[in-house]
């Protein structure tokens, strides 16, 4: 959220991504979860991804983004600015 802050007006956006728990990623060694297909898949992270990398981002800035609860769809109800949470305060 600082950073957010201190580079505001400079065209420079900056928001948080996260998968939204535990994510089947080399960081939970095998032996800790017997059933992998429990944990958060890396491809949740995709959609949320290319959406910040793209101009309909363009604004964004200081936000919270919940991979698991992206929904593409409300993008077209919501302004842009709504995604997610606020970062901090």
């Amino acid at each position: 959220m600082i950073w957010a802050k201190d580079l505001a007006g400079t065209g420079v956006s900056v928001n948080a991504l996260a998968p939204g728990g535990p994510a089947n990623t080399r960081m939970i060694p095998a032996t800790e979860v017997a059933d992998r297909s429990t944990l958060i898949q890396p491809e949740v992270m995709i959609a949320p991804i290319v959406w910040l990398m793209s101009p309909r981002s363009d604004g964004v800035t200081g936000r919270r983004i919940i991979a698991k609860e992206w929904d593409a769809a409300r993008l077209a109800s919501e302004s842009p600015e709504k995604v997610g949470t606020p970062a901090g305060w």
